[in-house]
């Protein structure tokens, strides 16, 4: 099956990432993932405005807009509070709420591993403590008349498409699965959300194992746009 815009199987859409681009935000960040765009912004840790619930750590609150007609985001506030609350270090902020804002800009496919990767990128630029980085990875499955048999694996994996757009995902009988791993461990799977297709055991392995590939890209590009980040502030700081 060819991708309409020439991409192979396990080829990721090119990534762009603007940090601090919010001035009344703690810490923001324009992520683009092709024709996907999400805008992250960051307030805190602060005080909460009410009662804190009881405990000595701080909560995390995730808020997700969009002005694209015919997208759900109520249950990915859910599943981004779970992934981010797993890895921010909550102890380092007693009694704290740390906000992650996300506004959906536009939507061409891979929505939701784009908002959390843009709600990364925006901790990492207000200096969020983090015990990992969630990498999300979004696999596109085959339509259930192309599966093989279990035994031709090889073959299943060649059909499993990373990184879908919106024309891949709405392809009749598509099916998506969002892996969260680890940055430092690939292998440590933190959370998963699949739609469209029912998932057993094979096929959640072969998407693991695809993910784990696709996996170091990521985790480069944020290094790459950190290092840009603090060479721009470094040449700001001795040139005022």
């Amino acid at each position: 099956m060819d991708r309409s815009d020439g991409r192979l199987a396990n080829t990721l859409r090119p990534l762009s990432c603007e940090l601090s681009c919010l001035q009344n935000a703690d810490g923001s960040c324009l992520w683009k993932s092709g024709a996907t765009q999400v805008l992250a912004a960051i307030h805190g840790p602060i005080a909460p405005r009410i009662a804190q619930h009881e405990g000595e750590t701080a909560a995390v609150s995730v808020v997700v807009k969009s002005g694209v007609d015919n997208l759900v985001t109520g249950e990915w506030e859910g599943f981004l509070n779970h992934m981010l609350s797993a890895t921010i270090c909550l102890d380092e902020y007693p009694r704290c709420t740390i906000q992650v804002v996300l506004q959906i800009i536009s939507a061409d496919g891979s929505v939701l591993g784009a908002a959390l990767h843009a709600a990364v990128s925006a901790l990492m630029d207000a200096g969020v403590a983090m015990n990992a980085l969630p990498v999300a990875v979004t696999c596109l499955l085959p339509r259930p008349e192309n599966i093989v048999e279990p035994q031709a694996a090889t073959t299943t994996l060649k059909k499993i498409h990373l990184d879908p757009s919106a024309d891949e995902e709405n392809a009749d009988g598509a099916g998506l699965v969002v892996l969260v791993s680890d940055s430092t461990n690939p292998l440590k799977i933190l959370g998963c959300q699949s739609a469209g297709v029912r998932m057993d055991t094979d096929t959640l392995m072969q998407c693991c194992s695809v993910s784990e590939k696709a996996n170091p890209a990521v985790t480069a590009f944020w290094r790459l746009a950190m290092e840009q980040k603090a060479t721009r502030e470094a040449k700001t700081l001795w040139t005022s």
